[in-house]
């Protein structure tokens, strides 16, 4: 007898029936995996669709046009303002955005539990909580409302106990639990990043006005404590403007569900969608801003 008589030659009637119980177990697995991989999409959606994704990208959008135009009041004051806002609103595209957010976020859910997020985001608490932000976010839109906030703001910090303390040290924790100054301070320093590479590789000058590259990394970074400033002095302002209104319960529901770990994971995923949308689109606007920069002077 040969290894052959065990492995080799025709199948005997046990491994026919071994193979025809594991093809109808691959045949069963299928149409399920496919149904699992339905409902995780549908939960993605529901998920996507609580948060206020596309909401949130409308804002977004509209902050992106008013940047723009501070950009052409730095860098190019006399141009065609009507040709210039033509050409943001284009490349400002809500569906586009929306996309590159989505498949950014869906990337950073990868293997995470949706869950504990659908359980919290399809409560009162939840719900409400997005509502206020997004409320905050378009309020925010007017210098006048940020102006308030930030008073707003200062005068929470300078308070040692209260009401408006405690919103505070809540606040805090949420700011803690997600990383946000680091996390958004990062995101800016690649934005910056971003948009001056795209005014170079137009032929426009860099940060300092040099030509080329030169130290690109070094002129982004030189506001680097300046620009955590403002981004903690920013998100404190807008994240009590938006709890402000959550009762005290629901804002103990709010910050402890932001310190689980599926809170945490959440709030990674969507840092990984939106800073993906805003490095696509700093760099685009430096590549418009850069050929704006060489017509003027032409």
């Amino acid at each position: 007898m040969t290894v052959s008589d065990f492995f080799g030659g025709a199948p005997g009637p046990v491994t026919v029936a071994c193979r025809i119980l594991a093809l109808s177990a691959a045949l069963f697995l299928m149409p399920c995996e496919q149904a699992a991989a339905r409902d995780r999409n549908a939960d993605i959606a529901e998920l996507e669709k609580a948060l206020g994704i596309t909401e949130t990208v409308a804002i977004m959008r509209e902050e992106g046009l008013s940047q723009a135009d501070n950009v052409a009041d730095a860098l190019f004051p006399d141009v065609d303002r009507a040709a210039w806002q033509r050409q943001i609103a284009q490349l400002y595209d809500a569906e586009r955005m929306e996309k590159l957010v989505r498949q950014g976020l869906e990337a950073g859910l990868e293997g995470a539990e949706l869950a504990p997020m659908l359980k919290f985001y399809r409560s009162r608490t939840g719900k409400r909580a997005v509502a206020l932000e997004l409320a905050a976010r378009r309020a925010l839109l007017d210098p006048e409302a940020e102006a308030a906030a930030r008073e707003a703001a200062a005068e929470a910090a300078a308070q040692t106990g209260g009401p408006k303390a405690d919103l505070l040290e809540q606040v805090m924790r949420i700011i803690d639990a997600g990383d946000l100054i680091e996390r958004n301070v990062t995101a800016s320093l690649n934005a910056d990043m971003m948009f001056w590479s795209g005014v170079l590789d137009a032929g426009g000058p860099g940060p300092e006005g040099e030509e080329g590259e030169a130290d690109l990394p070094g002129a982004v970074i030189a506001d680097l404590d300046a620009t955590r400033s403002e981004t903690e002095i920013w998100m404190t302002a807008f994240l009590l403007m938006s709890c402000g209104s959550l009762g005290a319960e629901q804002m103990k529901e709010y910050v402890e569900f932001y310190e689980t770990s599926e809170g945490r994971k959440l709030n990674a995923a969507l840092f990984d969608g939106f800073n993906g949308m805003y490095d696509q689109l700093a760099y685009l606007l430096g590549r418009a801003a850069g050929s704006w920069i060489i017509s003027e002077a032409l």
